[in-house]
Protein backbone atom coordinates (compact mmCIF):
# COMPACT_ATOMS: atom_id res chain seq x y z
CA UNK A 1 0.00 0.00 0.00
CA UNK A 2 1.25 3.19 -0.63
CA UNK A 3 1.56 5.96 1.90
CA UNK A 4 -1.60 7.95 0.31
CA UNK A 5 -3.71 5.17 1.16
CA UNK A 6 -2.25 5.32 5.21
CA UNK A 7 -2.84 8.54 4.89
CA UNK A 8 -6.44 8.22 4.13
CA UNK A 9 -6.91 5.34 6.53
CA UNK A 10 -4.96 7.32 9.47
CA UNK A 11 -7.31 10.19 8.82
CA UNK A 12 -10.47 8.08 8.65
CA UNK A 13 -8.83 6.53 12.69
CA UNK A 14 -8.40 10.22 13.83
CA UNK A 15 -11.90 11.14 12.81
CA UNK A 16 -13.59 8.24 14.65
CA UNK A 17 -11.92 8.79 17.49
CA UNK A 18 -13.05 12.57 17.56
CA UNK A 19 -16.65 11.16 16.98
CA UNK A 20 -16.95 8.72 20.10
CA UNK A 21 -14.63 10.64 22.38
CA UNK A 22 -17.17 11.46 25.12
CA UNK A 23 -18.42 9.92 28.25
CA UNK A 24 -20.54 11.28 31.13
CA UNK A 25 -20.02 9.89 34.74
CA UNK A 26 -22.47 10.17 37.63
CA UNK A 27 -21.52 11.23 41.42
CA UNK A 28 -23.73 8.49 42.60
CA UNK A 29 -27.26 7.12 41.39
CA UNK A 30 -29.88 7.31 44.12
CA UNK A 31 -32.98 7.99 42.61
CA UNK A 32 -34.19 11.74 42.88
CA UNK A 33 -30.61 12.52 44.90
CA UNK A 34 -28.53 15.67 43.81
CA UNK A 35 -25.21 14.34 42.21
CA UNK A 36 -21.95 15.47 40.41
CA UNK A 37 -22.05 14.97 36.47
CA UNK A 38 -18.93 14.59 34.61
CA UNK A 39 -18.49 15.68 31.12
CA UNK A 40 -15.41 14.51 29.31
CA UNK A 41 -15.32 15.15 25.46
CA UNK A 42 -12.90 16.26 22.64
CA UNK A 43 -12.90 18.75 20.25
CA UNK A 44 -12.10 18.17 16.33
CA UNK A 45 -11.45 21.62 15.64
CA UNK A 46 -10.42 24.65 17.42
CA UNK A 47 -12.89 26.44 19.26
CA UNK A 48 -13.40 29.22 21.92
CA UNK A 49 -11.90 32.52 21.91
CA UNK A 50 -10.55 33.35 17.96
CA UNK A 51 -12.93 30.51 16.68
CA UNK A 52 -16.43 31.10 15.37
CA UNK A 53 -17.44 28.66 17.63
CA UNK A 54 -17.42 30.65 21.09
CA UNK A 55 -19.64 28.21 23.00
CA UNK A 56 -17.16 25.30 24.41
CA UNK A 57 -20.48 23.34 26.40
CA UNK A 58 -24.31 23.69 25.39
CA UNK A 59 -26.48 20.88 27.27
CA UNK A 60 -29.74 20.36 27.35
CA UNK A 61 -31.37 17.75 29.78
CA UNK A 62 -32.72 14.88 29.01
CA UNK A 63 -36.81 14.77 28.87
CA UNK A 64 -37.73 13.04 32.36
CA UNK A 65 -35.16 14.85 33.99
CA UNK A 66 -36.59 17.00 36.81
CA UNK A 67 -35.39 21.37 36.56
CA UNK A 68 -32.08 22.45 37.43
CA UNK A 69 -31.93 23.67 40.82
CA UNK A 70 -30.04 26.90 40.24
CA UNK A 71 -30.87 29.09 37.79
CA UNK A 72 -28.28 30.96 36.99
CA UNK A 73 -27.55 34.59 34.90
CA UNK A 74 -24.76 34.18 32.74
CA UNK A 75 -21.62 32.16 32.16
CA UNK A 76 -19.36 34.15 34.71
CA UNK A 77 -22.28 33.44 37.85
CA UNK A 78 -21.37 29.78 37.12
CA UNK A 79 -18.14 29.31 38.75
CA UNK A 80 -19.66 28.08 42.08
CA UNK A 81 -21.18 25.24 40.19
CA UNK A 82 -19.10 24.11 37.31
CA UNK A 83 -15.16 23.29 36.78
CA UNK A 84 -13.62 23.28 33.47
CA UNK A 85 -10.47 22.37 32.25
CA UNK A 86 -8.56 21.96 28.84
CA UNK A 87 -5.99 19.07 29.05
CA UNK A 88 -6.35 19.32 32.61
CA UNK A 89 -5.92 22.84 32.94
CA UNK A 90 -8.62 24.18 35.25
CA UNK A 91 -10.18 27.45 34.14
CA UNK A 92 -12.41 29.72 36.31
CA UNK A 93 -16.06 30.35 34.97
CA UNK A 94 -15.48 34.11 35.33
CA UNK A 95 -15.56 37.54 33.34
CA UNK A 96 -12.09 36.60 31.58
CA UNK A 97 -13.26 33.56 30.17
CA UNK A 98 -16.98 34.63 29.35
CA UNK A 99 -19.69 36.52 30.50
CA UNK A 100 -22.45 34.60 27.99
CA UNK A 101 -24.35 31.49 29.17
CA UNK A 102 -25.67 30.42 32.76
CA UNK A 103 -28.24 27.35 33.84
CA UNK A 104 -31.74 27.79 33.02
CA UNK A 105 -34.32 25.29 34.32
CA UNK A 106 -33.40 22.69 31.46
CA UNK A 107 -29.88 23.71 30.23
CA UNK A 108 -26.50 24.60 30.90
CA UNK A 109 -24.72 27.22 28.37
CA UNK A 110 -20.75 28.25 28.52
CA UNK A 111 -19.00 30.17 26.01
CA UNK A 112 -15.74 32.26 25.72
CA UNK A 113 -18.25 35.36 23.94
CA UNK A 114 -17.76 38.46 25.71
CA UNK A 115 -14.67 37.39 27.74
CA UNK A 116 -11.78 39.59 28.62
CA UNK A 117 -9.22 37.36 27.54
CA UNK A 118 -10.68 33.74 26.97
CA UNK A 119 -9.80 30.35 26.46
CA UNK A 120 -8.14 29.60 22.84
CA UNK A 121 -8.81 25.74 22.83
CA UNK A 122 -6.99 23.85 20.17
CA UNK A 123 -8.46 20.66 18.24
CA UNK A 124 -8.12 17.67 19.75
CA UNK A 125 -8.24 19.35 23.07
CA UNK A 126 -9.85 17.24 25.99
CA UNK A 127 -12.38 19.05 27.70
CA UNK A 128 -14.08 18.19 30.98
CA UNK A 129 -17.39 20.01 32.51
CA UNK A 130 -18.10 18.77 35.97
CA UNK A 131 -20.92 19.91 37.46
CA UNK A 132 -22.30 20.55 41.08
CA UNK A 133 -25.26 21.51 42.42
CA UNK A 134 -26.91 21.89 39.36
CA UNK A 135 -28.75 18.69 38.57
CA UNK A 136 -30.40 16.09 40.68
CA UNK A 137 -30.74 12.50 39.44
CA UNK A 138 -34.38 11.54 37.78
CA UNK A 139 -37.12 9.91 39.99
CA UNK A 140 -38.11 7.23 37.74
CA UNK A 141 -35.64 4.46 36.90
CA UNK A 142 -34.75 4.32 33.12
CA UNK A 143 -31.83 5.03 30.39
CA UNK A 144 -31.90 8.85 29.44
CA UNK A 145 -29.64 10.00 27.25
CA UNK A 146 -27.67 13.16 27.22
CA UNK A 147 -26.66 15.45 24.54
CA UNK A 148 -24.49 18.43 24.22
CA UNK A 149 -22.61 19.75 21.77
CA UNK A 150 -20.17 22.90 20.40
CA UNK A 151 -22.03 25.52 18.95
CA UNK A 152 -21.76 28.90 17.08
CA UNK A 153 -22.63 32.06 19.04
CA UNK A 154 -26.20 31.05 17.02
CA UNK A 155 -26.25 28.16 18.76
CA UNK A 156 -25.95 26.44 15.49
CA UNK A 157 -24.01 22.87 16.42
CA UNK A 158 -20.81 22.43 15.74
CA UNK A 159 -20.10 19.25 16.97
CA UNK A 160 -22.17 16.92 19.05
CA UNK A 161 -21.57 14.57 21.60
CA UNK A 162 -24.55 12.12 24.00
CA UNK A 163 -24.14 9.49 26.44
CA UNK A 164 -26.53 7.54 28.12
CA UNK A 165 -26.84 7.46 31.63
CA UNK A 166 -29.04 4.38 33.14
CA UNK A 167 -30.54 4.24 36.78
CA UNK A 168 -31.99 0.83 38.68
CA UNK A 169 -33.71 -0.05 41.54
CA UNK A 170 -32.47 -3.56 42.40
CA UNK A 171 -31.52 -3.14 45.96
CA UNK A 172 -32.07 -6.24 48.39
CA UNK A 173 -33.70 -5.80 51.74
CA UNK A 174 -30.40 -6.03 53.53
CA UNK A 175 -29.27 -3.12 51.01
CA UNK A 176 -31.87 -1.17 51.58
CA UNK A 177 -31.45 -1.47 54.99
CA UNK A 178 -27.93 0.15 54.56
CA UNK A 179 -28.69 2.13 52.94
CA UNK A 180 -31.25 3.84 55.18
CA UNK A 181 -28.29 4.50 57.32
CA UNK A 182 -25.98 6.16 54.74
CA UNK A 183 -24.34 9.28 55.93
CA UNK A 184 -25.61 12.47 53.76
CA UNK A 185 -24.55 16.19 54.00
CA UNK A 186 -26.97 19.14 53.89
CA UNK A 187 -27.70 21.42 52.78
CA UNK A 188 -25.77 21.61 49.84
CA UNK A 189 -25.12 24.65 48.24
CA UNK A 190 -25.16 26.11 51.96
CA UNK A 191 -23.86 29.79 52.72
CA UNK A 192 -23.22 29.61 56.47
CA UNK A 193 -23.32 26.35 57.56
CA UNK A 194 -23.41 22.48 56.65
CA UNK A 195 -24.24 19.13 58.58
CA UNK A 196 -24.09 15.20 58.50
CA UNK A 197 -26.76 13.32 59.16
CA UNK A 198 -26.71 9.51 59.84
CA UNK A 199 -23.26 9.38 62.30
CA UNK A 200 -23.12 6.80 64.77
CA UNK A 201 -20.20 8.04 66.48
CA UNK A 202 -17.98 11.46 66.20
CA UNK A 203 -15.58 11.35 63.59
CA UNK A 204 -13.13 13.41 62.69
CA UNK A 205 -13.27 15.64 59.44
CA UNK A 206 -11.16 17.63 56.63
CA UNK A 207 -12.25 19.84 54.04
CA UNK A 208 -10.42 20.30 51.01
CA UNK A 209 -10.68 22.55 48.47
CA UNK A 210 -10.90 22.36 44.45
CA UNK A 211 -6.50 22.51 44.21
CA UNK A 212 -6.28 19.77 47.36
CA UNK A 213 -5.69 22.16 49.96
CA UNK A 214 -6.67 21.33 53.12
CA UNK A 215 -8.84 24.95 54.46
CA UNK A 216 -11.02 23.11 57.78
CA UNK A 217 -10.72 20.13 59.89
CA UNK A 218 -12.17 19.27 63.30
CA UNK A 219 -14.50 17.01 64.92
CA UNK A 220 -18.27 16.26 63.89
CA UNK A 221 -21.20 14.21 65.89
CA UNK A 222 -24.78 13.86 64.68
CA UNK A 223 -27.07 17.01 64.75
CA UNK A 224 -23.91 19.38 65.05
CA UNK A 225 -22.75 22.32 62.27
CA UNK A 226 -19.60 22.89 60.13
CA UNK A 227 -19.65 26.87 60.27
CA UNK A 228 -18.38 27.20 56.35
CA UNK A 229 -18.71 31.12 56.41
CA UNK A 230 -15.52 32.25 56.57
CA UNK A 231 -14.40 29.52 53.56
CA UNK A 232 -14.19 31.46 49.51
CA UNK A 233 -17.49 30.82 47.21
CA UNK A 234 -16.67 27.55 45.08
CA UNK A 235 -16.54 23.42 45.55
CA UNK A 236 -15.21 21.50 47.82
CA UNK A 237 -14.72 17.85 49.17
CA UNK A 238 -15.32 16.62 52.95
CA UNK A 239 -13.55 13.99 54.04
CA UNK A 240 -14.30 11.54 57.10
CA UNK A 241 -12.01 9.87 59.30
CA UNK A 242 -13.96 6.70 58.18
CA UNK A 243 -13.20 7.45 54.28
CA UNK A 244 -15.75 8.64 53.47
CA UNK A 245 -15.58 11.77 51.09
CA UNK A 246 -18.27 14.48 50.12
CA UNK A 247 -18.88 16.99 47.67
CA UNK A 248 -20.50 20.07 48.67
CA UNK A 249 -20.57 24.02 47.25
CA UNK A 250 -20.34 27.12 49.34
CA UNK A 251 -22.14 29.74 47.83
Amino acid sequence: MNKHFYLLILGLLLNFNFSIAQTLSVSNNDLGQPAVYTFTYTTSQAIGTGTNTPNVFFLGLPSGYPSISQIVSGGANLNPYVTFKVNGVTYPCNTSFGSVGGAWASGIQLSTSGGTSGVAIPAGAQIQIIVSGLIKNPSTIGTYNFSWRTAQGSGAAIQNFSAPITFTSTLSTGETRKAAKKISLYPNPSQDFIKLSGLSTKEKFEIYNVEGRNVLSGNISQNEVINIEKLNNGGYILKLSNGKTFKFIKK
